[in-house]
């Protein structure tokens, strides 16, 4: 990846990942579409918390980490006290619902289904967006 790219700031002009989109989708019923996006939005933004902790550039991040994940992503920034102890949870737990949707055909069908399964993954997509909207914004 390019030095000069910023992620958040290339998802912020095209407003794909921005919270607001993610709370629209969550206000349709869309948690599915909502998880896909908090967890991309999750993802890139631990990405550039930990860039901006370690204070280096993102071509050598990119060589210390090589392609890392969201879950990765979390547990460091869980390590380095990023993300707030009231969220790490839920951090957690937005990994494991991201990955449940990406390889377990039937979740999707549970999340629309199981009224239950939809309300924890909303509070939880919710929580994270909390966070990211009380962090400063890109570029720092």
């Amino acid at each position: 990846m390019r030095d000069d790219f910023d992620p958040i700031e290339a998802m912020s002009e095209y407003s794909i990942f921005d919270a607001d989109r993610i709370h629209d989708e969550l206000e349709n019923d869309r948690i599915d579409i909502a998880l896909l996006l908090a967890a991309t939005m999750a993802e890139t933004g631990l990405r550039c918390e930990l860039i901006d902790y370690l204070g280096i550039s993102r071509s050598n991040f990119d060589e210390l980490c090589g392609n890392a994940t969201l879950g990765y992503y979390v547990d460091k920034c869980n390590e380095k006290d990023i993300i707030d102890k009231q969220y790490r949870e839920n951090f957690k737990i937005l990994s494991k619902k991201r990955n449940n949707l990406a390889h377990d055909i039937g979740y999707r069908d549970k999340i629309v289904q199981d009224n239950k399964e939809a309300k924890e993954v909303k509070s939880v997509i919710e929580d994270c967006c909390e966070w990211f909207e009380s962090r400063p914004p890109y570029p720092r």
